[in-house]
């Protein structure tokens, strides 16, 4: 611009000013604001349309700072668009007020024009294309969000949007193919990547455990040493059942998780999470062994790391190494609770060492009086020790907490059994089967009771189903 044109810029300016104080301050301008009116011989006619339109523009933003009547905002915008539509700022000025007084017509004609007028702003075409799909105007909106990843394929905002529209349509799939192209063209994945990690996550929750591993591959080819990705591609792996799978991918752990005792535990989080017992007791070992020892004061094995490695060890059978890792839980917090009663339970499981199992309940209960798991191991404990009334008392409190929990309610028949209360014991037993349709040990009982147990599981898969079908959404990432 030559020095002449930002000369008449400054003036035309300096002309709206005046325009809008409407008093004395006009004559600051001198004889320039006379070529408004009159013919002048440098002054072009846009360039007056623009002092016009910056005048309205101004009085507009003076209007909306003040306790003017918000119409007087819209108007003065509209009259100042109208003279200068070319202006991205007002343009997306008046389409705030558009959209802050829901006139959702109006606005997305003054974004239309915008557009029109400025086909390489991508924040308005972003802005045009988000309207679309809040009004749920959806093949416009990814017309639109098309036009954004065609002119920056390498920005991940036309990619997150068009695969927004797509997920709000329901077309979880369409939604995928557009994030996975995004995931590989983009700059900066940080927003796709925090979205693919939610398909994934979502698709774990319904048990599509393909398309979840699917998300999670397409991350771990994008970020190879991204640990999130690579964990929850390993729980997916597992939940799945493949256990193979699992294995090889832990053969390709990043480098610099290698003989680290932080990722050997986390690992065995999974494991043990996914009911891999032996091989979540092996990393726990690896840990155990230190391969890779761990720095003073950095030692992760606390109250809750030998609770957990506690539950591995039971569950994969070795009883006596698991009481070692429950006993230096509590030793390491008096106050883990969960640690107390899942000693206490083992012990009355195998009616062992009841007087201690009463001491440890005692104190979770303590910290938790409500708990029904609590109270199931308290009951439990009377069971073994013959006092089946104080057993049937603590027992009903735990089934009245958690009616669903099929270990209560197979207590619950066992203890009435006992107390020769058949009936009623029948009616714990089906209802714990109803629960559980795997437990062989609930099926002995009730087939010893004439009970038919195939007519008896297909209810409990008819029932299993109706569930499924009132929980399911209309698709694993439905978006409103």
């Amino acid at each position: 611009m030559s020095f002449h044109s930002i000369a008449t810029r400054i003036t035309v300016t300096g002309i709206a000013i005046a325009v809008i104080a409407g008093h004395a301050a006009a004559a600051a301008v001198g004889d320039e604001i006379e070529h408004i009116a009159t013919p002048s011989r440098w002054l072009a006619p846009s360039e007056i349309r623009f002092a016009d339109a910056l005048s309205h523009y101004c009085r507009g933003l003076i209007a909306e700072g003040s306790d003017s009547d918000p119409s007087t905002v819209t108007e003065q915008l509209e009259e100042a668009f109208r003279l200068d539509p070319g202006q991205l700022d007002l343009t997306i000025r008046l389409a705030s007020r558009y959209q802050f007084t829901n006139r959702t017509n109006d606005l997305l004609l003054v974004l239309q024009s915008g557009c029109a007028r400025n086909p390489d702003a991508i924040g308005l075409r972003y802005y045009l294309a988000g309207v679309y799909q809040i009004t749920a105007k959806y093949d416009k909106a990814l017309i639109e969000y098309g036009r954004i990843i065609a002119r920056n394929p390498q920005n991940a905002a036309g990619y997150f949007g068009k695969t927004q529209t797509y997920l709000a349509m329901k077309k979880d799939k369409k939604a995928f193919e557009v994030l996975a192209g995004g995931l590989g063209a983009v700059t900066n994945s940080d927003s796709l990547m925090a979205m693919c990690n939610q398909f994934g996550m979502a698709y774990l929750g319904s048990a599509r455990w393909d398309d979840a591993i699917k998300c999670f591959k397409i991350m771990q080819a994008v970020r190879p040493d991204d640990l999130g990705a690579f964990l929850n591609l390993l729980e997916a792996y597992l939940r799945k059942g493949s256990s193979e799978s699992a294995q090889a991918l832990l053969r390709t752990i990043p480098a610099k998780y290698r003989d680290n005792p932080r990722f050997d535990y986390v690992v065995a989080r999974h494991f043990l999470m996914s009911a891999y017992y032996k091989e979540s007791l092996e990393y726990f070992e690896k840990v155990e062994t230190g391969r890779g020892p761990l720095k003073s004061g950095e030692d992760l094995r606390d109250s809750l790391y030998y609770h957990q490695y506690g539950m591995a060890c039971e569950r994969a059978g070795n009883i006596g190494k698991a009481e070692k890792q429950f006993e230096l839980s509590v030793e390491l917090n008096e106050k883990n609770a969960d640690s107390l009663n899942y000693l206490a339970y083992m012990w009355a499981e195998r009616a062992v060492k009841l007087d201690k199992a009463m001491d440890y309940v005692t104190r979770a209960l303590k910290i938790n009086p409500v708990n029904p798991a609590f109270l199931d191991t308290l009951g439990w404990i009377y069971f073994k020790q013959g006092n089946m009334g104080s057993a049937l008392e603590q027992v009903e409190k735990a089934h009245e907490l958690m009616p669903a929990e099929a270990v209560i309610a197979e207590h619950l028949g066992d203890i009435l059994y006992a107390m020769k209360d058949e009936k009623k014991a029948i009616v714990s037993w089906k209802e714990s089967f109803l629960l559980d349709p795997a437990s062989a040990t609930v099926a002995k009982k009730l087939k010893a009771g004439g009970i038919d147990i195939e007519l008896l599981r297909k209810q409990a898969g008819v029932a299993k189903k109706s569930g499924e079908e009132e929980e399911a959404p209309g698709s694993a990432l439905d978006v409103n």
